[in-house]
């Protein structure tokens, strides 16, 4: 006849770890397999190992506790330590697997609820969404989360600034070829200015020759000569040589006009392209 030491009852000649009845695990037989079984969801349990009873050292004396057992009987001392251990390491996985999904139904409950109000607070409803995904996901979904909202923030303010640099460099380009077709218009307009001057200059060269030729035939009709008729051939020439001088001088003017003007290619500026 043995005896079980704290926190074991006897079983089948053994003696079977006790089940912590108030987080409402009870013991219970199946199969002859005892078992420590959540009430509420019987899923949840811990099998139990039959260990050997204390010696009996009579109905006077007390069952050895475990620090005389430890000197007593180190090898049965070290298996009912053991065992003890396992069934409360178990059950307190259990224990905080019941309270983590009770959590997560309360999480779970909040996060409605805030849903429902997320116009009006909206800083409640990220607050428990934070809270219930965390709970389900694990505490790196919160990293998880921030750089996702990083990036969807982020990239639409990249996405402005690259556009606003290219529609930029776009305005650039347009304003550098109006720049480069202004600066040919302008360099053609000197360089009629200096034809026209030329030219000008030319005509009123020509002017001046017939001017004298003009004088010089003057003076000699103040002494005309009746027998010969030279003089009426002067007249004759020099007014050839008017007209033309005349003619020379408006077919230089033309040939300055329409003469073509080259005016420099827009250069073409290569903007970088837009991020999708």
């Amino acid at each position: 006849m043995g005896q079980c030491p704290s926190g074991f009852a006897p079983y089948q000649g053994g003696c079977i770890r006790t089940c912590p009845t108030k987080d409402q695990f009870f013991l219970v037989t199946e199969n002859n397999q005892p078992r420590c079984v959540y009430k509420p969801d019987t899923k949840k349990f811990v099998n139990l190992t039959p260990v050997s009873t204390l010696p009996f050292r009579g109905f006077d004396k007390p069952p050895p506790t475990l620090e005389e057992l430890k000197t007593l009987d180190p090898e049965r001392y070290s298996a009912i330590t053991q065992e003890s251990k396992r069934v409360d390491d178990e059950i307190a996985i259990h224990i905080a697997a019941i309270d983590k999904e009770s959590r997560i139904n309360a999480a779970f409950k909040a996060l409605q609820e805030a849903e429902n109000a997320r116009d009006k607070a909206p800083d409640a409803y990220q607050q428990a969404r934070v809270n219930y995904y965390t709970l389900t996901k694990g505490d790196s979904w919160l990293e998880d989360e921030k750089a996702r909202v990083t990036r969807a923030e982020g990239e639409p303010e990249a996405q402005r600034y690259l556009r606003a640099f290219g529609d930029a460099m776009k305005q650039q380009n347009i304003q550098r070829q109006t720049q480069d077709v202004m600066q040919s218009v302008k360099d053609g307009v000197l360089s009629l200015k200096d034809d026209v001057q030329y030219t000008t200059k030319t005509f009123q060269e020509q002017i001046a020759s017939v001017k004298n030729q003009i004088n010089i035939e003057r003076r000699g009709r103040e002494h005309p000569d009746e027998d010969k008729p030279f003089f009426k051939w002067v007249d004759a020439i020099l007014n050839l040589l008017i007209v033309a001088g005349l003619l020379f001088a408006g077919l230089t003017i033309w040939r300055k006009l329409s003469r073509p003007r080259v005016v420099a290619p827009p250069v073409y500026v290569p903007v970088a392209p837009r991020v999708q």
